[in-house]
Order: C-alpha cells, then structure tokens, then sequence
C-alpha cells in the first residue's frame, strides 16, 4: 500500500527514545495486519515484512543500552505484536554483537518476529489450514512451532534458515526444550539467539516474576537459575549490557551551573520543567516540584546558551531530597561513553559560565 504507510515507514530510524521505538510497534502491526487480513497479495506483503525487517536492521544501534531498559518498560496493547517486537529487536542487537554477516541477520531478525506466527489464528484461510484440527490450547502450545515453520517455508516460502528458526525456538542447549527435545550442536547459533530473545522477553512479562523489572535484571535471573540452556556466547554479548562501561572517572568533571531545563518521563507523557544545578557525563542534579521515586526514568533536555542543544537524554533517578522549593533530584546518565561530558567541556573552554 502506496501513500501513507510509505511515509511512516521512512519515519523508522535510529532507536533514540519512547516515541519512535512506540513507531516501530505500530509498523510491526501493520505487517501483520496484511498479513491475517489478507487485503493484499502475498508478494505485497512479503516486500511489506521485508522492508520492515530490513529497516529493524538498519535502525537498531549495537550499543544502544537505552534499548534494553524500553524493552522491559513499554507494551502495545497487543501482546503478540508487542513481544515479537521485542524478540526481533533483542535478536538483531545479539546478531550485531556476534557480527552475524547482512543475510544472516535478516534471517535472525525474521524468525524472531514470526517465530510465534504458529500461535495466530485469523480470518486468513490459507493460514488457518495449517492449524487443522487442533483446539486445545495446551496442543497448540506443543506444536506452534512446527505449525509456524510451515507457514513460514510452505506459505510465505522463506528458506529453511528462518523456517528452522522458528521451529527451534523453544529448542534448549540442555535437551530440555520442545517440539524435538534438540541440544548441543543440533541447535544452531541462529536458533539459540531466537531461544534466548523469547524466553528473556517472555520472564519479562510473566507475572510470577514480578521482580524482574529490568532487562539487565531478567538477564542474569536468566544465566544463574538455567545456566545450562543457554549458548556462552550469547550470554557473554549479553552480559556486556548488564554492566555499566568502565570509563575512567576523570572524564567526568562536575560543572556546576543554574540551567533551565526540561524533562519527561518514559511511562507518562507531558513535559515538566526543571533546573539543573550541576551536571556532568554521568549525571546531573535537578529541582523541580514534581514527585518522582528512585529508579525513575526519564529524558532530560536542555541548551547551554543556545550553543549547544541536548535533547533526550536517557537519565534515571538514583537520589532524591526534599528542601523549600520542591525535590532535588540525583540523575545517573544511561550513556557513559563520555560524549556528553566532551560537549559540556567544549562550551566551558569556550565560555565562561557565571556561577551564582
């Protein structure tokens, strides 16, 4: 479909913050959408899943850690699309990290978001055939992924690649795992990477695990109570994200300053206004009125002197202080690369800051 749904999807770049990952979701559901409804043929939505797949690629920062921690924060509502969001992304992110060539991280990428396709029925009626005559949900559980793999390599006539990958991804290193009871070396890399994305999504929303509350923290709940069914590698790249850079403390020097700024937090819209009392690379010190608890996160923006912009940055807050004018806030910056501190240092040799 021509006109609108082009525009939206020249719209789908850099994962930076909530609004365009909520834009991602909403072209992810307009790819299944085509292809329950069956409004189009098969070749238009096959290039409109492509072209999506593609741009998750295209789209998706290796590093970005601000990604992972969305991840754990937003649902769409529709739980089907909103979790093989989730496992595409998380998949494509392994896939870069392990330096899966082009081919292969298309074929990672698509098997994580139709991995669980064996699960939908819909008004398709070349998609429904595939069901037969299974109605119990504990059977459709069993054998969605044998179901799904012959969706994907019988109707959509995708290689055995991404067909396999959506057959194994209940498929464990440790044998444990479902439809075949597969472990070891008979599981590909490919496929463990889909296993790993769809079972740390999956403890996210599970409500027996209600602590699990971030992805770093579903991470490690993951390798320390089944160690054994997941590939090391994989668990080294995702580690990496559980662990804050090691970044030598003297790129991080306090400048202290009176700033009007602005914020807004993840889980609500609305902007609220602040002023920064001091800020560096890791993190700054806010007042404002509104009432937020530790752990809060939220996006900071402000402008040194209309010199130098800062918009959305990924900050949490780790302290909180009540005095006459409302709370003053202790910010931790998500991104400790340093490239914040190095603009702050460049307007201080620049200009000098009256402080008052």
């Amino acid at each position: 479909m021509p006109g609108a749904n082009d525009a939206r999807n020249s719209r789908l770049v850099k994962f930076r913050n909530l609004e365009l990952f909520e834009l991602y979701a909403s072209a992810a559901k307009e790819v299944y959408v085509r292809l329950f409804d069956q409004r189009e043929t098969l070749m238009e939505t096959k290039r409109a899943l492509e072209g999506y797949i593609d741009k998750l690629i295209d789209g998706i920062e290796e590093n970005n850690r601000a990604v992972f921690e969305i991840l754990a924060t937003v649902e769409f509502g529709n739980r089907f699309v909103s979790h093989s969001l989730k496992t595409t992304i998380m998949s494509i992110i392994i896939g870069k990290q392990l330096r899966f060539p082009e081919g292969k991280l298309f074929a990672v990428g698509s098997a994580a978001f139709l991995h669980d396709i064996g699960k939908a029925r819909s008004d398709n009626p070349f998609l429904n055939s595939y069901f037969g005559a299974i109605d119990d949900p504990r059977d459709l559980e069993t054998n969605h992924p044998i179901i799904g793999a012959s969706i994907v390599s019988e109707y959509l006539g995708y290689g055995a690649d991404i067909a396999q990958g959506v057959r194994n991804h209940h498929e464990q290193l440790d044998g444990s795992g479902f439809p075949r009871g597969l472990n070891g070396s008979s599981i590909s890399l490919m496929d463990r990477v889909v296993f790993t994305a769809n079972f740390i999504d999956n403890l996210l929303y599970r409500t027996d695990y209600s602590g699990i509350e971030t992805v770093s923290m579903a991470i490690r709940h993951a390798f320390e109570r089944f160690p054994g069914k997941f590939d090391p590698d994989i668990k080294s790249v995702l580690l990496h994200f559980t662990e804050k850079p090691s970044v030598s403390k003297r790129r991080f020097e306090r400048t202290v300053i009176t700033l009007a700024a602005s914020y807004r937090r993840w889980d609500s819209g609305g902007n609220f206004s602040c002023r920064i009392l001091d800020i560096s690379g890791s993190g700054a010190r806010i007042r404002c009125k509104d009432t937020m608890v530790t752990g809060t996160m939220l996006y900071l923006n402000f402008a040194l002197s209309n010199v130098m912009t800062f918009n959305d940055i990924v900050c949490k807050v780790v302290r909180r202080i009540p005095d006459e004018n409302g709370y003053v806030y202790g910010l931790e910056v998500e991104d400790k690369t340093g490239a914040i501190q190095q603009k702050i240092d460049r307007y201080v040799q620049r200009y000098v800051i009256n402080q008052r």
